[in-house]
C-alpha cells in the first residue's frame, strides 16, 4: 500500500485558482472574492504587508468587474455564444448536453438520429436565439437583387446548368436555356448542348452575368443572354474582391478608361473584373463620350475630357509590358481602396491611378502602408468633387 503523497505548494497554488474560478461563477459577493484572492497572493508571496494587500484588492476589483461582464455577455439567454466563440468550418458547436437545440443558418448536422451534432459549415461566430444554433460568418456575405451585374466562378457543371460562385450564401445557377453561345447563336437547345456544355464554360471559368431572378427559397438564377456584355472573360485580365457594400449602384457597371487601355466591369456582388481594353471596348467608349460630352461626370469617368481626342491607335499599340504594368497599378489600387473601405466605382478608382502616376509610383509601391493614406486622400477628394458638383 502506498501512502497518499503530500500535496506539492504547486498543487496547492492550482487549487486555490480553481477554487477562485468556480467562485467567480456562483458569486456575487466582492468581500468573498477579496478573501480568496489575498488567500493565493500570501500563498505566492509570503509577505502580505498591508500595501500589498491594498494592491491586490484594487487588482481583484478589475478582475471581478471585468470577468463579471464578460460572464453576463455569456450566459446571456436571447442570444448567447456557446461552445467556442470563434469557430472555424467544420468546428463541432459544443452545447449543454441537458438543452435541445435546433439548427439555424450556416450549420448543418451529422450523426445518427439519436445522437446528432451540429457543426459549423462556415468560420464565424456562434450564436443561439430561442434554441436555434447559428453562425454569423465574419465576411458579409452578398444579398442579391434582380437585376445586378455581378461577376462570378463557374463551380460545377452538371446536367442543364453551371453552379456560379457569386460570394453569397449559396451558389447561382445558371441554366442552359438561359445562355448564348458564342456569336450570339440563339437556338433550342438539345440533348448535344447538353453534352457538350462545358464547350460553352467549364470549371473556374470566370463569368459576368445577370441575375433573373431570385425564388422564394433564395435560388438565384443568372443568364447571360447579352453577349456584347455578358459571357465568358478572356485571359487578359484578373480578378480583385473587395466587400459587397463597397460596390456603389451606378447606371452603368462596364466602364473602359481609354485613356489606360483599360476594361472594367464592377459586379455588385464585390468581384471586380479588371482586363485590357479591346477595339471595339474603346471605340466604343469614345462613341458615348462624344455623345455624352455635356456630361462632366461621364467624362471624368471614361478617362477625362482628353481620352476623346486620343488617337485609338496609339493606347491601343502600346507594348504589352507598359499596358500589364498599367492593369496591375488599377488591379492594387482597388486593393487598396477595398481595405481603406472606399466606395469602389469609377471615380475614384481613376483618382487613385491619376494620383500615383503623379507620384511616380511602381504597382509594388501602391499596397506600401506608408502609401496608403495618400490613394485614400484622392479618393475621398473625387468624391467630395461630385457631391459639390451634384
Amino acid at each position: 500500500m502506498h501512502s497518499p503523497k503530500a500535496a506539492t505548494p504547486l498543487h496547492a497554488h492550482t487549487q486555490i485558482a480553481s477554487s477562485l474560478w468556480n467562485l467567480w461563477w456562483i458569486t456575487d459577493d466582492i468581500v468573498a472574492l477579496y478573501r480568496v484572492f489575498i488567500a493565493l497572493c500570501d500563498t505566492l508571496f509570503f509577505f502580505p504587508e498591508t500595501k500589498k494587500k491594498l494592491f491586490f484588492f484594487a487588482l481583484a476589483s478589475a478582475f471581478f468587474v471585468v470577468f463579471k461582464r464578460v460572464r453576463g455577455i455569456l450566459m446571456n439567454s436571447s442570444v448567447a455564444v456557446v461552445g467556442q466563440v470563434l469557430v472555424g468550418e467544420g468546428a463541432t458547436l459544443a452545447v449543454r448536453e441537458e438543452d435541445k437545440y435546433l439548427r439555424g443558418y450556416n450549420t448543418f448536422v451529422l450523426g445518427s438520429h439519436q445522437d446528432p451534432t451540429i457543426i459549423a459549415a462556415i468560420s464565424g461566430l456562434v450564436e443561439v436565439t430561442d434554441c436555434v444554433v447559428s453562425v454569423r460568418g465574419l465576411t458579409p456575405r452578398y444579398i442579391p437583387e434582380v437585376g445586378d451585374v455581378v461577376v462570378g466562378r463557374i463551380v460545377d457543371v452538371a446536367g442543364t446548368r453551371w453552379r456560379v460562385d457569386l460570394g453569397a450564401l449559396q451558389d447561382a445557377i445558371m441554366m442552359l436555356s438561359s445562355v448564348t453561345e458564342p456569336g450570339g447563336i440563339l437556338r433550342r437547345k438539345g440533348r448535344d448542348d447538353e453534352l457538350s456544355m462545358r464547350r460553352i464554360f467549364k470549371e473556374d471559368d470566370i463569368v459576368v452575368a445577370e441575375v433573373q431572378r431570385i425564388s422564394p427559397d433564395g435560388l438565384i438564377s443568372l443568364h447571360t443572354r447579352t453577349a456584347e456584355k455578358y459571357g465568358k472573360m478572356n485571359g487578359n485580365g484578373s480578378l480583385v474582391k473587395v466587400k459587397p457594400s463597397l460596390i456603389r449602384r451606378t447606371r452603368r457597371q462596364f466602364r473602359t478608361f481609354v485613356a489606360f487601355g483599360i476594361h472594367m466591369v464592377f459586379g455588385m456582388n464585390g468581384a471586380i473584373w479588371v482586363e485590357l481594353a479591346t477595339r471595339a471596348q474603346v471605340e466604343e467608349a469614345v462613341a458615348l463620350q462624344q455623345k455624352m460630352k455635356d456630361d462632366d461626370s461621364d467624362q471624368e469617368g471614361e478617362g477625362g475630357a482628353a481620352s476623346s481626342a486620343m488617337d485609338i491607335d496609339e493606347v491601343l499599340s502600346a507594348d504589352l509590358v507598359t499596358r500589364l504594368t498599367t492593369l496591375a497599378l488599377f488591379n492594387n489600387c482597388i486593393e487598396v481602396l477595398g481595405k481603406t473601405r472606399v466606395p469602389v466605382y469609377d471615380r475614384t478608382v481613376l483618382a487613385a491611378v491619376e494620383r500615383c502616376q503623379q507620384e511616380g509610383w511602381r504597382p509594388t509601391d501602391v499596397v506600401l502602408p506608408q502609401n496608403k493614406s495618400t490613394i485614400f486622400e484622392a479618393a475621398k477628394s473625387a468624391m467630395i468633387v461630385k457631391r459639390q458638383r451634384e
